[in-house]
């Protein structure tokens, strides 16, 4: 997978989704308990969709 110059539609989708958790977790320390909530609530419904697409498109897992 390339980092900076994602090739395919599945290096794009993981990049973006690594991105958004890690931006997460730096911001976590500064965040109420409410923000902290909706951001996991957020993270979660991220999560579902990406693994939702997978599904859609025939992705196969190999177990890992």
């Amino acid at each position: 997978m390339a980092l900076f110059g994602a090739e395919t539609w599945f290096d794009r989708t993981i990049l973006d989704s690594m991105t958004h958790l890690i931006g997460t977790m730096q911001a976590w320390h500064f965040t109420s308990i409410s923000s902290r909530k909706k951001a996991v609530k957020d993270l979660k419904t991220r999560n579902l969709r990406f693994f939702a697409t997978l599904r859609m498109t025939g992705f196969q897992s190999d177990g890992m």
